[in-house]
């Protein structure tokens, strides 16, 4: 009966270890996860702001380089007949 014992005391300690490594692989896994979605929403982040600046930086330079007529020149309305 006492080698019973000592067997379920080492099944209990087998099982208490085991979970501990499942633990820390299950955490393991999760930090590299979230560190990969990290780096991955930075490169969005970075494109969407290089986007942004080259998209004003276009519009200035397509600006200057043949700026539009105001508006109001733009409307029928106000054309001069001859």
């Amino acid at each position: 009966m006492k080698r019973l014992d000592h067997l379920e005391h080492l099944d209990k300690q087998l099982v208490d270890e085991l979970a501990q490594v499942a633990r820390e692989t299950v955490r393991d896994e999760l930090r590299e996860q979230t560190r990969r979605q990290r780096r991955t929403a930075m490169l969005y982040a970075a494109s969407g702001a290089v986007a942004l600046y080259a998209g004003a930086a276009l519009s200035a330079w397509a600006c200057e380089v043949s700026p539009l007529p105001p508006a109001a020149s733009l409307l029928p309305e106000q054309a001069v007949s001859t």
